[in-house]
């Protein structure tokens, strides 16, 4: 059984796609750039906001300066962060189940950690122990330090850990960091997709995790 289960945020506990595509897009529109479709935003999200920018102004032109683009898109998801943000189904009841059951929860994520904090309070109150984020000069994933922190601050080993994530960033973190990978199919990745990157696990329903951890 593992003594801790380690969640990546978008795309698996949370579903934010539709409020970062309209962050990307206030910006282009602001700066009156071509906009993206939803699922170019779902294809170019999963390595940090600033990757996100970098993929979304590659081929804008000359006008599309990246601290602008930058400037227009934090202020716009610093106010609508949640305006169509969802949890996705199960979650909050599968997490219940784990959390009397005493596995440790925990949140890592390229995300501001302000944000990632706020929304986990707003859908999860009380169901993680910790929560880091990607900003105050961390590493982002795949970059591996994160999540072995949170193991090191959880009082574990790596084979006690399961890391959950719903993108090829997230099977390259745990195994980065020696753990056990569950691959979720809710989220913003195809099937294809993950199972061509080998995670231990991979899931289409919420229920099916605690089967893993818990067996």
């Amino acid at each position: 059984m593992y003594q801790a289960v380690i969640f990546d945020l978008d795309g698996t506990v949370l579903n934010t796609l539709e409020d970062l595509a309209d962050a990307v897009n206030a910006a282009l529109r602001t700066m009156d750039l071509p906009l993206e479709s939803i699922d170019s935003v779902r294809e170019k999200v999963g390595n940090g906001k600033f990757k996100l920018a970098e993929r979304v102004l590659k081929n804008k032109g000359p006008q599309a300066d990246m601290d602008t683009f930058m400037r227009y898109y934090d202020a716009y998801y610093e106010a609508h962060k949640t305006d169509k943000t969802v949890p996705y189904p199960h979650i909050q009841e599968v997490l219940t189940k784990l959390k009397k059951k005493g596995i440790k929860l925990g949140i890592i994520t390229n995300k501001s950690e302000n944000y990632a904090t706020e929304m986990i309070s707003n859908y999860y109150l009380g169901l993680f122990d910790q929560v880091i984020g990607g900003d105050a000069g961390r590493k982002s994933k795949p970059d591996p330090s994160s999540l072995l922190e949170m193991i090191e601050s959880f009082g574990l080993k790596n084979k006690d850990v399961l890391y959950v994530g719903d993108s090829s960033v997230d099977i390259e973190t745990a195994r980065n960091a020696g753990v056990d990978v569950c691959s979720v199919t809710w989220g913003f990745r195809s099937e294809e997709e993950l199972r061509n990157n080998h995670p231990d696990y991979l899931i289409r329903h919420a229920e099916e995790l605690e089967k893993i951890v818990l067996c």
